[in-house]
């Protein structure tokens, strides 16, 4: 498992899954060196999928919103389908919200609705920030562990 540079011994769970399946891991050993993370899993599961995706508790996300493939495929799928909304994955802050929105409006997709996806904890700290700048909010329970 890769890690971030700023994960710190002070981390002491991990979690990998959805609310069916779910793995909870303490960990033991960070290494620097090579930004991994040595795991003891806590609970038995079955982890199934194409994708899974970690949760690191306590750790900020620096990443933008909206990644260079997302910002690709609004171009050359929902430009011309006239999609209607943009569901924000991971949405932290009401920023991330207006680097959506100012880059829809930049390639000519003012009209589209933006949905604020809250599934951190950062996102859940600003969600009245986040309000205020979206267009609808959804609150994933099982994205934050619940």
């Amino acid at each position: 498992m890769r890690v971030a540079n700023s994960l710190c011994l002070l981390l002491p769970l991990l979690f990998a899954g959805s609310e069916s399946t779910s793995a909870y891991l303490t960990v033991q050993q960070v290494d620097s060196s090579d930004m991994s993370a040595v795991c003891v899993v806590q609970n038995s599961c079955v982890l199934e999928g194409v994708q899974l995706t970690v949760h690191i508790g306590n750790m900020k996300n620096t990443a933008p919103i909206l990644s260079d493939s997302d910002k690709q495929a609004l171009l050359q799928f929902g430009k011309p389908n006239r999609i209607d909304f943009v569901a924000l994955s991971f949405t932290r802050s009401a920023q991330d919200v207006k680097d959506a929105r100012a880059y829809l409006d930049k390639i000519g997709m003012s009209e589209v609705k933006i949905i604020a996806k809250i599934e951190n904890m950062e996102g859940l700290v600003n969600y009245r920030e986040i309000m205020e700048q979206c267009d609808t909010m959804l609150l994933s329970r099982g994205s934050m562990g619940n």
